[in-house]
């Protein structure tokens, strides 16, 4: 059936159809490998520049795991954009909890390395930054707005 429908299409001279389908589809699967790439680097980063501390960099170094990354970049990849930021920091800060990092140090190290993946985020997965960006200046908008009242 797909087979009489691709000559039914190509046949009509239509090809552009099939083409575009291609590169949507294709762009869809490096942005996923993109994100997942971003993550997992982002997370050997903290690694490999966080050795102050032994028993904390221990533990950074399972939560930054190439395993929790992707794990994490799974989660995250099917997320707009718009809840991006929350959604990320959440789950960084309950990923350091599940080791017993200390709250405040598992906050700051989770926003270092939220604002990391953010700092990428534009090049690695444009769409995705464009509607975190609109959220925050919404945001921002609502708070100005709430502020003057």
């Amino acid at each position: 059936m797909v087979e009489a429908l691709l000559k039914e299409v190509v046949s009509a001279g239509r090809t552009e159809i099939i083409l575009a389908a291609g590169e949507h589809l294709a762009g869809k699967i490096k942005a996923g490998y993109d994100i997942k790439k971003l993550f997992v680097e982002t997370g050997e980063f903290f690694i490999d520049f966080e050795p102050q501390a032994e028993q904390l960099f221990e533990d950074l170094a399972l939560v930054f795991s190439k395993e929790n990354m992707t794990k994490l970049a799974n989660e995250m990849k099917g997320d707009s954009g718009y809840t991006l930021k929350k959604s990320l920091l959440d789950s960084i800060i309950r990923l350091m909890n599940k080791y017993d990092i200390p709250r405040e140090q598992a906050i700051l190290y989770a926003n270092e390395f939220l604002f990391a993946v953010l700092g990428q985020l534009p090049e690695v997965a444009p769409k995705q930054y464009d509607r975190y960006f609109q959220s925050e200046w919404r945001e921002e908008q609502e708070k100005t707005l709430n502020d003057r009242s």
